[in-house]
Formats: C-alpha cells, sequence, structure tokens
C-alpha cells in the first residue's frame, strides 16, 4: 500500500541581490521624469557625422565626492550615469501537495526593472542551492528541460518531482519565447505557463531589453512551480528555496 502524503506549507523566499545603486534627484509625474536638472548660464551640443560633444558653461563645485552611505555626481557632465533599480512583489507560498499521482503547486511573483539607460537591462534569476526546494530531510529535483531549450510544458515521468520556473512578460528572454504550438526558444510567443526551465547556482537570464524602461519600471512575472510525476513519495514538511534575482543596466 503506498502512502498518499501531503506536503504542507511548501515556502520559499526571494532573496534578492541587487547591484549598488546611485539615486539621483528626481522630478517626476505620471508621464515624464527629469532625473536631474543644472544651473548655468551657457552650453551647446555640437555634432558632425562621427562625434557629438556636449558642453556647458558656468558650473561650480562639480566632481565626485562621497561618504560611507552617500555618493555625490555634481555636475551637467557628471550626469551621464543610468542608475537601475529593482523591486519585487516578496516572498510567495506555494498551496500544499497532496497525493502520489501528477500533482502540481505554483505561485507567482513579480520584478519590476526601471532603468534610464538607454541600452535597457538584464534581469537574471538562480538558486542559492542546489537542488533549490529543499525541506531538510527531503527535497525537489532541479527541473531539468528535454533539450537546451527549456521545456514548453513542465512534465514529469514516473516517479519524478521537480521544481522550475518560467518567466512571463514583454521583457522575457528569447529563450523562454515559443512558436505557439510546442517549442521554445524559437518564435516570438510569449504563451503563459509554458516554457519551463529549471534552476541553477549560476545565473539564468529570464528578461532583457535593449531599451531605457517605462517610468514606473517593466514588469516580468516570475511563476514558480514545484510538483511530483506518478508514483512519487514525498516526505510532509515545510520545503523552502532562497532564490536570488539581479538586474543589471547593459
Amino acid at each position: 500500500m503506498k502512502f498518499k502524503p501531503i506536503l504542507n506549507g511548501i515556502v520559499f523566499g526571494g532573496a534578492l541581490a541587487l547591484l549598488p545603486l546611485i539615486v539621483f534627484g528626481q522630478m517626476s509625474s505620471s508621464n515624464y521624469s527629469i532625473e536631474a536638472d543644472s544651473i548655468n548660464f551657457g552650453g551647446t551640443r555640437s555634432e558632425s557625422a562621427n562625434y557629438a560633444s556636449e558642453d556647458t558653461l558656468g558650473e561650480i563645485a562639480t566632481g565626485f565626492s562621497g561618504s560611507e552611505n552617500f555618493d555625490l555626481r555634481a555636475g551637467y557632465q557628471q550626469l551621464d550615469q543610468f542608475p537601475i533599480a529593482l523591486t519585487t512583489t516578496g516572498d510567495v507560498t506555494l498551496p500544499a501537495i497532496g497525493g502520489i499521482s501528477s500533482n502540481t503547486s505554483t505561485a507567482t511573483m513579480t520584478a519590476t526593472v526601471e532603468t534610464r539607460n538607454p541600452s535597457g537591462y538584464e534581469l537574471s534569476i538562480r538558486s542559492q542551492s542546489s537542488p533549490a526546494l529543499d525541506s531538510g530531510t527531503d527535497s525537489f529535483a532541479d527541473y531539468v528541460p528535454a533539450t537546451a531549450n527549456p521545456d514548453y510544458n513542465f512534465t514529469l515521468g514516473s516517479g519524478v518531482d521537480g521544481f522550475g520556473f518560467s518567466p512571463q512578460g514583454a521583457d522575457v528572454s528569447a529563450r523562454f519565447l515559443d512558436d505557439g504550438v510546442s517549442v521554445c526558444g524559437t518564435g516570438s510567443n510569449e504563451t503563459p505557463n509554458r516554457c519551463w526551465d529549471g534552476f541553477s547556482t549560476t545565473d539564468k537570464v529570464a528578461a532583457d531589453s535593449n531599451a531605457a524602461t517605462a517610468i514606473g519600471g517593466n514588469d516580468t512575472d516570475i511563476v514558480f512551480q514545484a510538483g511530483i510525476g506518478p508514483d512519487v513519495i514525498k516526505a510532509p514538511g515545510t520545503y523552502s528555496a532562497i532564490i536570488e534575482i539581479t538586474a543589471v543596466a547593459l
């Protein structure tokens, strides 16, 4: 006779690995953002077919200064910096899994990246440990796609369990796009709840953009899923994972 376990409270926290961030004073509205302004008595932009130059006249006390907690880059030409901000909706809890046959548990968190960098950004995800989802006495294997690209469906065979993720949003990287039928890593479709990958302790790019984000940032939903295939027996308990999400300006 096979015991049907109930996995209670599969919980994992999203630990955010953020790059050092320089924050500038801003003036903004719902439609526009002025990252900084400059008060001077002259200056212009000059261009040729191959070069462009911007100058300003009349500024004082320019240059870099800093303390333990703050950095100041004073002056118009110092403002050619592109800060990046990353926020998430915080920890998520996966519902309990019951039974021993092909059950899954799913939850979603949202990562929001904001940057004025005209070259865009890259959003990466990794786990702090391998396997990522662990209770101390039992664990879920990191999901393994059948090929180098993510699996269109989250598929677990007999006796197999797994924990993986699928990013969703306008900036999802090409690896997680699909052909609208059954194949990931090709095409331009971003089909909900498709293209599943497993976690690794090294970064995997989930989203990227080659342009500045909208004011307020661009959202990427990270869908987490734990599952058991047929005839899988898991020890009841609380399973947790520490997931690191990083955003960098390109």
